[in-house]
């Protein structure tokens, strides 16, 4: 799938250009709110592209399929496309590859491509973290689609996670770090201002003595929690603190722990 060849060496076009976020046209249809796209040009640009990448292997009814599909993901798919295959293509990846990424980027909004575009050819995941091309390729992919539209805050927090990670020095490889960086970035869409400060609260409480929990089941609970949205972290630690404290009679460690998660869980619940 990857050609593992010069990364460093991409245009200043590719690397630098900023795609500008298309100003979405909504309309109330019963009360719901609806998008209003312009399919046509959409599936138009991006099927006289495909025309013109050279060794794509696709024939007529294979441009036709990729770029109906495409004009589905409303205005601004075929910047997201174009642009996300062209650095795909700059890094290395393989044209039939690169189409099938770019195709699935194409449905990203536009923050979410430009985090993957940040991640990769910062070459912040090559350099920094010195991994392989295809694992931080694979990890660029997770971070910026779980992002979920939140794209500013997730880097604010994969890339924050990552420097107290590594920096507290706990022996884990760079690529665990950001591997779980990654993980946690699936709840930043839960998050106002992100759930780094949250994540450093958790760790605070979980370390303390009478857990007696190693750093990976510190982050495998801290995961376990943060999921329950913006004020899990806080509904733990109160509950913990109480369960320890003041509850009468006073709980002993496992049993606070079980009542303080039981507490994080109901964090988030359906409006009714």
């Amino acid at each position: 799938m990857i050609r593992y060849g010069h990364v460093l060496g991409l245009s200043f076009l590719v690397v630098a250009q900023v795609m500008a976020a298309p100003k979405k046209e909504l309309i109330d249809v019963g009360g719901k709110q609806l998008q209003v796209c312009r399919s046509t040009e959409q599936y138009i640009r991006v099927r006289q592209f495909l025309g013109e990448v050279q060794d794509s292997g696709l024939n007529s009814t294979q441009q036709h399929q990729i770029a109906e599909t495409l004009s589905a993901n409303c205005d601004g798919a075929a910047d997201r496309f174009t642009s996300s295959f062209q650095l795909l293509k700059e890094l290395g990846v393989f044209i039939p590859a690169a189409l099938k990424l770019a195709t699935k980027m194409s449905a990203f909004d536009s923050e979410q491509v430009e985090l993957f575009r940040r991640l990769l050819a910062s070459s912040y995941l090559l350099e920094t973290l010195n991994m392989p091309f295809q694992t931080a390729l694979d990890l660029a992919m997770i971070v910026a689609e779980g992002s979920q539209g939140r794209a500013s805050v997730a880097w604010k927090d994969f890339s924050g996670f990552v420097s107290y990670c590594l920096d507290k020095k706990w022996n884990l490889p760079k690529t665990v770090c950001a591997g779980v960086g990654a993980e946690l970035i699936q709840q930043s869409h839960l998050f106002k201002d992100g759930w780094l400060s949250d994540f450093r609260r958790l760790q605070g409480v979980l370390s303390r003595k009478p857990f007696g929990l190693s750093v990976q089941q510190r982050l495998e609970m801290t995961i376990s929690i943060l999921k329950f949205g913006p004020t899990s972290a806080k509904n733990f630690e109160a509950a913990y603190n109480y369960a320890t404290k003041k509850a009468r009679p006073v709980m002993d460690t496992k049993t606070a722990v079980a009542f303080a998660l039981s507490m994080s869980e109901k964090s988030l619940r359906p409006d009714e």
